[in-house]
């Protein structure tokens, strides 16, 4: 009896069996679009698909420390995140507060446009320094206040598609893989 076997070419899972004695018919079927990926088979009775994948167009059995391996990469995926906002998040807690202040101070600026910076010491401390007028200051805290965002927006993208990567990866090298092109970008 010929089997052809289905299976998700990411993770190797098996999703979906047929049998016949007729050869042809399968290849009709693997050719198809039914499955991601099939392989054909020969075999007396059915075949034991319990605890097995596709390796290498090869049915053989799971391996089960794929869990930890997926547990792992998502721990070191965690590390490298932190690596990566790092560069784009003042290193202290008292920085992050402080840009997080001139942030908000900039918006209330903009919004009010008052004559005197009273109520904005931050403003009023940088104003002449790093800008010529509040305006200006206003402009370039908000500037930088979106890259960050823009950054750490990217940064968490990439980090949830590799996560969702390294959970649907069937391999310790597939897992490596994904951290590899994650840490690369």
């Amino acid at each position: 009896m010929h089997w052809l076997i289905g299976y998700n070419q990411n993770t190797g899972d098996i999703t979906g069996m047929h049998g016949t004695t007729i050869l042809s018919e399968l290849a009709e079927m693997a050719a198809g679009n039914e499955y991601d990926g099939a392989i054909i088979m020969e075999s007396d009775g059915m075949p034991d698909i319990r605890d097995k994948v596709v390796r290498n167009g090869q049915l053989v059995a799971r391996d089960w420390d794929i869990t930890d391996a997926r547990r792992q990469g998502i721990r070191r995926l965690n590390r490298i995140t932190a690596a990566k906002r790092v560069v784009h998040i003042p290193k202290t807690r008292g920085a992050t507060h402080l840009h997080t202040k001139k942030e908000t101070e900039a918006r209330r600026w903009l919004d009010k446009r008052p004559n005197d910076l009273e109520d904005y010491p931050l403003m009023a401390a940088e104003v002449g320094l790093t800008a010529a007028d509040p305006a200006q200051l206003a402009e370039l805290w908000l500037t930088k206040a979106r890259e960050t965002d823009a950054a750490l927006a990217a940064i968490e993208r990439d980090r949830m598609e590799a996560k969702a990567a390294i959970k649907r990866a069937g391999s310790k090298e597939a897992v490596d893989a994904v951290l590899a092109k994650f840490e690369a970008d």
